[in-house]
């Protein structure tokens, strides 16, 4: 069993891993679920991995507006203390 563990933590950690999260966060920017941004911007703090960030900001820009206006969680985001989601979300 541990052995098993490590295969698969090392899956998630690894190139795979990048590579899985880039397709799940093409597939929330192509579905554009409700909640998306929201989401995206909740989970940005927690990427370490630089392309999964790239992805994650394309992914946004992808859905920031809907009928002309912006998504509330990005105006929310404007005003965090994080200065990389205000960066973020103007960038948007």
């Amino acid at each position: 069993v541990a052995e098993r563990a490590k295969k698969i933590i090392l899956n998630i950690e690894g190139a795979k891993g990048t590579a899985l999260t880039v397709a799940v966060i093409n597939l929330i920017a192509n579905g554009k679920p409700d909640g998306a941004v929201d989401g995206l911007l909740t989970f940005l703090p927690f990427v370490e991995d630089n392309v999964v960030k790239l992805a994650v900001a394309d992914a946004l820009s992808t859905l920031a507006f809907a009928d002309g206006k912006p998504d509330p969680a990005l105006l929310k985001a404007l005003e965090s203390p994080s200065p990389s989601l205000r960066i973020l979300a103007v960038d948007c």
